[in-house]
């Protein structure tokens, strides 16, 4: 999860904490329009290529900043067992 914020076109200030348990990660964001790039380029590395479920709390108040903060749960993806 942290690997899909280290890139420099994503400020590394969004992504504020992560914990992940054996099904779900919990990822403590913050959102500004004006990152609002790196804020989705960073979400869609950590879901990938995979369909995962994603939820998303409501963003919290502006702080002084004028970041939002952000909760989102994101399900870990797991192969799934061929038929054959």
């Amino acid at each position: 999860m942290r690997a899909a914020y280290v890139d420099p076109a994503i400020p590394p200030m969004l992504l504020r904490s992560v914990e992940c348990r054996r099904s779900v990660c919990r990822a403590e964001l913050r959102w500004s329009a004006e990152h609002e790039a790196g804020y989705v380029l960073g979400l869609t590395r950590a879901v990938g290529k995979y369909v995962v479920p994603v939820g998303i709390e409501s963003a919290g108040p502006a702080e002084a900043d004028g970041h939002r903060p952000v909760v989102v749960y994101i399900g870990l993806a797991r192969p799934v067992p061929s038929a054959f």
